[in-house]
């Protein structure tokens, strides 16, 4: 999952492709968005970055699809976007509850 800021500024998205990637486009969950650029990459080892502007609403979840060209034949990128402006986000904070057990368990042959 991809986590990125509402904000009208340049951000950098890390992505790892199944071929080369030169287009993308970014859905809304609830169908009322949808964004398409033409990008270019830079190469980081296994992974390469792209840099983008983006129009997103906070507290949205977003699908990316990136493929090879505007033609979107060949799809070789699928990740899930989540807009949040919070500096430390997690989805678990404080609902995991430890349940007391004694470890016993019965082996039946």
């Amino acid at each position: 999952m991809i986590i990125l800021k509402q904000t009208g500024l340049l951000q950098t998205i890390s992505l790892v492709p199944n071929g080369g990637l030169g287009y993308i486009e970014i859905e809304g969950d609830k169908n009322d968005t949808l964004i398409s650029k033409v990008v270019n990459t830079t190469n980081q080892g296994y992974y390469v970055s792209i840099d983008v502007v983006l129009d997103l609403i906070e507290d949205r979840f977003y699908t990316l699809k990136g493929y090879t060209d505007n033609t979107k034949q060949e799809l070789v990128v699928y990740d899930r976007i989540f807009c949040t402006n919070q500096s430390k986000y997690t989805i678990n904070k404080g609902s995991y509850k430890e349940n007391p057990t004694n470890n016993e368990y019965v082996i039946i042959k």
